[in-house]
Order: structure tokens, then C-alpha cells, then sequence
């Protein structure tokens, strides 16, 4: 978490974060750090092959679908998330997708933000919201873009300075469609 909050400050790049992860992770063990970039390899490949959806998620675009323009935004790793979405069943319902790495910028830079608005055709940002689930790449990426957030807070609300905040997606979609379209 704390190499992850480092790319989110521009202290670290992803290359560094991918190797250093298991860096540390081999020091805490008292192992060799030679074995770092192979892990590093190895581990990548293998989550590449899993897309889990949280409960709900796949309803959630499914409804959003044709009713909005929705863009992916991932501070993830290029090849992991490619992988991850050549399997994942949602991707044919995004009209854009933007990942850190190929962009060479992270959340909260609003960068990437603003890509996925330009490449969604959106130009006027009252139109546009960020949902995450980040407080600290989210929700300051979205403020910083100059659009709305909605904190996705599945442990319960706590203090935050998104625009709104909800516990599940039915209370994302209640804000987001008209009360005709939630039926």
C-alpha cells in the first residue's frame, strides 16, 4: 500500500513499484532480493489471469450501459490490466479505457481524467463524474480534473471530500439515473 500511495505522490514510478513490492517483501522474509524481478514477473503473469467483479459491479455497468458514456480509469499495471480485461465480461460495455502506464500519468494527476472526458467527447465536466473507491487517488483525481466524485465506501462511510458518497451500487445508480430508468 505504502509503494502504491508513493506513485500516487510521484515518488516512484510503476516499473520501480512492480519490483520493489517484492523486494521488500523478500527482505521481510530474509530471503535473497535477487529473486525480486523474477517474482515480480511470475506474479504479474499469474493475476493477469483473474477478473473478479465485486458483487454488483456487473449489474451496475450493465444498467449505466447506453444510458451514459462510461470510461475505465486504472492506476494498474498496462499488462496486468489488459489481461484482466480481455477476460472480464464488462469490457465490451466501456467506451473508453485509460491505464496509467500508458498514459505516464497516475491518480490523482488529473491527466488521465481528462483523457477518458476527451476520448468520451465530453466537454462540458458538470456532465462528467469519477466513482472510486480511492480517497487518496479517486476522489482528489476527480477534484483535480475540475468534475464530481461519488466514494464508493464498502466499509462503511467515513469522512471524505467527494462529492457524494454511497455504500453499494444501487445507491450509485439512485444518483446517477433518473427515478424512471431504477426500475
Amino acid at each position: 500500500d505504502a509503494l502504491w500511495k508513493a506513485l500516487e505522490r510521484g515518488e516512484t514510478t510503476q516499473g520501480e513499484l512492480k519490483v520493489e513490492r517484492f523486494r521488500q517483501l523478500l527482505s521481510h522474509l530474509g530471503r535473497s532480493s535477487m529473486e525480486a524481478e523474477s517474482l515480480a514477473a511470475t506474479y504479474a503473469n499469474n493475476l493477469g489471469n483473474y477478473a473478479d467483479l465485486l458483487p454488483g459491479a456487473e449489474e451496475f455497468i450493465q444498467r449505466l450501459h447506453g444510458k451514459m458514456k462510461i470510461a475505465l480509469v486504472s492506476n494498474g499495471v498496462s499488462a496486468i490490466q489488459r489481461s484482466r480485461l480481455s477476460l472480464c465480461p464488462l469490457t465490451p460495455l466501456f467506451d473508453a479505457i485509460i491505464i496509467s502506464e500508458e498514459v505516464g500519468a497516475a491518480k490523482p494527476d488529473p491527466k488521465m481524467i481528462l483523457l477518458a472526458l476527451e476520448q468520451l467527447g465530453c466537454t462540458d465536466k458538470k456532465q462528467a463524474v469519477l466513482m472510486g473507491d480511492s480517497l487518496s487517488a479517486d476522489i482528489p483525481a476527480a477534484q483535480n480534473a475540475g468534475i464530481d466524485s461519488i466514494y464508493f465506501c464498502q466499509k462503511g462511510m467515513q469522512k471524505n471530500t467527494a462529492t457524494y458518497t454511497v455504500t453499494s451500487h444501487k445507491e450509485a445508480l439512485r444518483l446517477l439515473l433518473p427515478p424512471e430508468d431504477l426500475h
